[in-house]
């Protein structure tokens, strides 16, 4: 039994991590004020500022490294069944337990350092927005300040030779720039707060865009971790969505909210015009399925260079549309409803929820004005 005894305490503390993670949503303020602006918002300050002292991304390095051993381990392992062809028992038991106590270990760790934020207050509550009374009229409004939001910022953003947006400096500037949109944004609101290490670009970045992912945050390393081949449009505002989740906000909906509400507290126009065109995309998805005439009429009123880089947007991820995007989704959709998000992807159009109540809360009040469609 005393070789068993690291199984049994890995399984052991595996399960008080599952059993801890279903007990805190039921106490979602102790979680808010004890571990969410606690426990995780000291140690990710601590620990993304320790990995940012290099200048490459340590969780991608430290996958390829967790692929090269398993190669390894597993060619270690048939190399010996081959020269000894009656240990493979004992070798494959050997290579089953290593590998175990390797996802229990990494289970433990995620659990611990990141799936509890799911627990958290919601965001809305925090914020203390109120919900929107009349949604229908509400949405087109919100479409309508959005319109007119990014018809003022466009002409203020750079453009290649082709007319399309473009970033001076690239992603490097932008990344230069993010702590300081968050700085101006906690200023408002202190749970955005904090000192993190730098967003880091991802090495395979032209192959991430067939997986459709523009970014990825991992807790291990508490690395923002951006996809700098995508379209200058997007990077500002997958920047400010993975910084967001390094201030212990676990759901997507919630971060790209939070990536809106930052960009609009930027002083840059590429960041206020790259935020605006994400809640302007999943506004008008919500929009085509409550009032479809009225998006086509809304969409009539888009500056022509908005609506270009939208086409263009549109047209670069058809190019990337395949069968690794669809095994991603699937993945990504089984990864939220692990962690209590019902509706998995489609969860991210909840973002809309959220803009809404920041809508009627803070926005319609100060224009005074609601505009029929």
């Amino acid at each position: 039994m005393k070789k068993y005894r690291t199984t049994f305490l890995l399984c052991f503390l595996s399960l008080c991590t599952y059993g801890l993670l279903q007990i805190a949503p039921h106490f979602p303020t102790f979680m808010e004020t004890f571990y969410s602006r606690g426990i995780n918002h000291f140690t990710t300050q601590w620990i993304s500022r320790l990995t940012g002292l290099f200048p490459f991304s340590v969780a991608e390095i430290g996958i390829y490294c967790l692929i090269l051993y398993f190669i390894l381990h597993i060619s270690y392992r048939i190399f010996h069944c081959l020269k000894a062809p009656h240990t493979w028992k004992k070798q494959l038991q050997s290579w089953f337990f290593q590998t175990l106590h390797i996802a229990f270990v990494i289970w433990i760790i995620l659990g611990g350092s990141w799936l509890l934020n799911y627990a958290r207050v919601p965001l809305e509550n925090s914020l203390n927005l109120k919900s929107s009374e009349n949604p229908h009229e509400d949405l087109i409004d919100l479409y309508t300040y959005l319109i007119t939001e990014l018809n003022h910022i466009r002409p203020e953003v750079s453009e290649n030779v082709e007319s399309y947006m473009t970033i001076d400096g690239g992603y490097l500037s932008v990344f230069k720039r993010a702590p300081k949109v968050y700085e101006a944004l906690s200023k408002d609101y202190p749970l955005f707060d904090g000192s993190y290490g730098p967003p880091k670009s991802i090495l395979i970045s032209p192959l991430m865009n067939y997986t459709g992912l523009t970014g990825i945050y991992v807790p291990f390393t508490r690395e923002a971790n951006i996809n700098t081949a995508t379209l200058p449009q997007t990077i500002p505002s997958t920047t400010l969505h993975e910084m967001a989740h390094q201030r212990g906000f676990a759901e997507e909906e919630a971060c790209n909210f939070i990536a809106y509400l930052a960009s609009t507290y930027s002083t840059d126009a590429d960041f206020r015009y790259s935020g605006t065109l994400l809640a302007l995309a999943y506004t008008s998805q919500t929009l085509a399925k409550v009032d479809y005439n009225a998006l086509v009429t809304l969409n009539q009123t888009l500056n022509k260079d908005v609506m270009n880089d939208i086409l263009q947007n549109n047209a670069f991820w058809d190019s990337y549309e395949g069968s690794i995007e669809e095994i991603s989704n699937s993945l990504n959709d089984t990864y939220l409803k692990a962690n209590g998000v019902s509706d998995g992807v489609e969860s991210y159009g909840r973002m809309v929820d959220l803009l809404l109540s920041y809508y009627v809360t803070k926005i319609a009040p100060s224009l005074n004005l609601r505009t029929a469609p």
